[in-house]
């Protein structure tokens, strides 16, 4: 057993040695960069354990075999040679530019080239200007050089032979770069050399007829002063003015009619001031220039005729507005006169204005004058209004015009008028306008004397004591009691007869011819006293109640010797025959022989 075990320790032992001796040998390294012929052609070859890394040069890449090969860059970058064409090398490419440009630095554009700095005579020496685009290159020819077929060279121009609008009307000479123009005597040269302008100055014409001039403006000026300004012909000898159509005239006259060359300076075109070149052109009238023309203006009292260029005298008088307002129109050479109408005068513009009275003593108006269109009316102040004559005021009665306002009666006054309340009634203190009831009864306790005060809206009624009794207003008590009425007192003591004695009440007795009344012989009041006028509101005669007293039937004796008349308010005697009145025309007394 022993051996066995023996054995077997020896077998492992042998093939754990001869498996380490295999894996020593197996993991010795190979240098594959040493090889021939040598790894990664176009590359560099680096040695790795048990392998090795190909880094390839530029322009080419590695490959699933570990081989560098070209790489086509015109196919792979989109960004090269703009401006040109790429064509791939091995390991590169290079550009192939367009015309007009070159390769950049770093090789790989096209980038624009620069003529102009490359020679700067490529133009044309001295005589041009190049000027750099990209891609290519412009000339600029100086003045009086042009370029050539090719585009790229510039030559002298031949203006004399080549331009039709130079030295127009000159003698034209070619010199390199430029042309020399000779003008006429009386002529001038244009700054840029275009024509020759005429500046000769002759008198201008406003007719020709059959090849000769007439009507002359009264004025020289150049050839085109007047043939710009419609005159018809010009010149010593005459000549025609081109037709506005014809091309001659363009020539002449660029800007139309109503410009022209200055006569000082043939390039300063400019308005023609008909107004200082020519005399005629207004008559009658005033010359004023315009741009590119002129006007006429007429004095006052003149007018344009259908030319424009004469006044004539204006019919003021018949237009279709009276020129004198109110007044009669007489038309004159250069104006008018008027008859003005009544009320009106001739004004500073010679038309009828109106006359204001009012400035000469007021028009003999009182208060106020107010002027009118052809007259003036006199006012009054408010209250008052004209009287006939129409110059002096009176009083205006507002109340009889019913021009108020009053609610029940109206009071005028002089240059006015109030409102009046009704009786009983007053106006209220903070509104004039309101009437509100008086009370009797408080501001006038004895206003019913014999009797009691009852106040009512708008007055009052006297509730009367016993022996007495409301007039027929029902605001005063009557005395309806009855005494002795005597007709006659002596030495204060009341005397009568028994044929006189009558019962009759105090008013009746005292308005009448008593002289006292009643059971104590009360005196009646002096006829013209307070107390009289009291008692008697009618007067003597009368009773208060407006009644006639009968004296004729109250005094038996009156009229002795003749007959008692009663009359309204007194009485008559009617003496029987061989009687006569006597003084107090109480009694009838015998004519004395």
């Amino acid at each position: 057993m022993y051996i066995l075990i023996k054995l077997f320790i020896i077998f492992v032992c042998h093939n754990i040695i001869i498996k380490s001796i295999y894996y020593i040998l197996l993991l010795t390294d190979v240098d594959e960069c040493g090889r021939v012929p040598p790894m990664c052609a176009n590359g560099n070859c680096t040695n790795t354990p048990g392998s090795f890394v190909c880094t390839c040069h530029p322009g080419f890449v590695i490959t699933a075999n570990q081989d560098c090969e070209d790489v086509d860059e015109c196919v792979t970058e989109l960004d090269i040679c703009e401006n040109g064409i790429c064509q791939n090398e091995i390991g590169s490419f290079i550009c192939l530019c367009d015309a007009g440009y070159k390769v950049s630095d770093d090789l790989r554009t096209c980038i624009d080239r620069n003529e102009c700095e490359e020679d700067p005579d490529i133009c044309g020496a001295g005589i041009s200007t190049c000027e750099n685009i990209v891609g290519s290159y412009t000339c600029m020819c100086n003045e009086g050089y042009q370029l050539d077929v090719s585009g790229r060279l510039c030559e002298d121009i031949n203006e004399c032979a080549s331009l039709t609008d130079k030295c127009i009307d000159g003698l034209c000479e070619n010199t390199i770069g430029s042309f020399t123009c000779t003008c006429p005597e009386g002529y001038m040269l244009t700054q840029d050399k275009s024509e020759c302008r005429d500046m000769r100055k002759f008198p201008c014409y406003t007719v020709f007829e059959d090849g000769q001039c007439l009507g002359d403006r009264g004025g020289i000026a150049t050839k085109a002063q007047c043939c710009c300004s419609r005159g018809l012909g010009w010149g010593n000898p005459c000549e025609l003015c081109p037709n506005e159509a014809a091309s001659e005239f363009r020539q002449l006259c660029p800007d139309g009619f109503g410009n022209a060359p200055d006569s000082g300076d043939p390039d300063m075109v400019g308005d023609i001031n008909e107004c200082e070149l020519f005399d005629d052109n207004c008559e009658n009238g005033y010359c004023v220039n315009t741009d590119g023309s002129f006007r006429c203006e007429c004095p006052m009292g003149y007018v344009l005729d259908a030319s424009g260029q004469r006044c004539i005298d204006k019919d003021e008088c018949a237009d279709a507005v009276n020129p004198c307002g109110h007044g009669d129109c007489t038309n004159i050479e250069g104006g008018f006169d008027c008859s003005c109408h009544t009320g009106y005068k001739v004004g500073m513009d010679h038309s009828c204005v109106d006359i204001d009275e009012c400035e000469v003593d007021n028009a003999g108006c009182a208060f106020r004058c107010l002027n009118t269109d052809g007259s003036f009316t006199c006012v009054c102040p408010k209250g008052y209004t004209l009287r006939p004559d129409g110059k002096m005021c009176q009083d205006y009665d507002e109340c009889v015009n019913e021009d108020h306002d009053c609610k029940y009666r109206c009071k005028n006054l002089i240059g006015s008028f109030m409102c009046i309340c009704p009786e009983g009634m007053e106006p209220l203190e903070t509104n004039t306008d309101i009437c509100v009831d008086v009370n009797e009864c408080d501001t006038q306790p004895n206003i019913c004397g014999n009797g009691q005060c009852v106040n009512i809206r708008g007055g009052y009624q006297c509730d009367c004591f016993q022996g007495y009794e409301p007039d027929l207003s029902g605001r005063k008590c009557v005395d309806r009691r009855e005494g002795i009425c005597f007709f006659a007192v002596t030495n204060g003591m009341c005397q009568t007869s028994l044929s006189a004695v009558r019962q009759m009440t105090l008013s009746r007795c005292c308005c009448a011819m008593g002289m006292a009344w009643g059971p104590d012989c009360e005196t009646c009041p002096r006829e013209g006293s307070v107390l009289y006028e009291e008692l008697c509101t009618e007067g003597g005669g009368m009773e208060p109640d407006g009644q006639d007293i009968d004296e004729c039937d109250d005094m038996p004796g009156l009229c002795k010797n003749g007959r008692c008349l009663n009359t309204v308010g007194s009485y008559t005697c009617i003496c029987y025959p061989g009687f006569i009145s006597d003084s107090h025309g109480t009694k009838c007394v015998g004519k004395s022989t």
